[in-house]
């Protein structure tokens, strides 16, 4: 759902507290993230927007009351991952995540 015109992005409103999440939860992996949603590593040295780039996953979505900034409600995901999962529970974007084929080259 769009966010009313004239708000502003909770995760974009303090972006040294993401930053600080971000590399506090790569950290406590032990600097190699496993994705939940497809349980495949996450390369941390993949910049946005490349689908298998790190993204923050927050478990109780934003959109649901959940906390941007609270280290606890965070978690690491690749970026595909994060956005099929929406703001729906992980064992769906587990489903959509296994079902979506990813191609791999042009069909000739």
């Amino acid at each position: 759902m769009p966010r009313p015109a004239g708000t502003i992005n909770p995760r974009r409103s303090n972006g040294a507290a993401r930053t600080k999440i971000r590399q506090r939860l790569i950290a406590l992996s032990g600097g190699h993230p496993i994705c939940p949603a497809c349980g495949q590593a996450i390369d941390t040295s993949i910049r946005w927007p490349d689908p298998r780039s790190l993204s923050i996953d927050e478990i109780i979505p934003v959109s649901k009351g959940g906390s941007a900034f609270k280290l606890d409600n965070c978690r690491l995901m690749h970026l595909r991952c994060n956005e099929s999962r929406g703001n729906r529970p992980l064992q769906k974007a587990k489903q959509a995540t296994q079902t979506q084929s990813i191609q791999l080259s042009q069909t000739w």
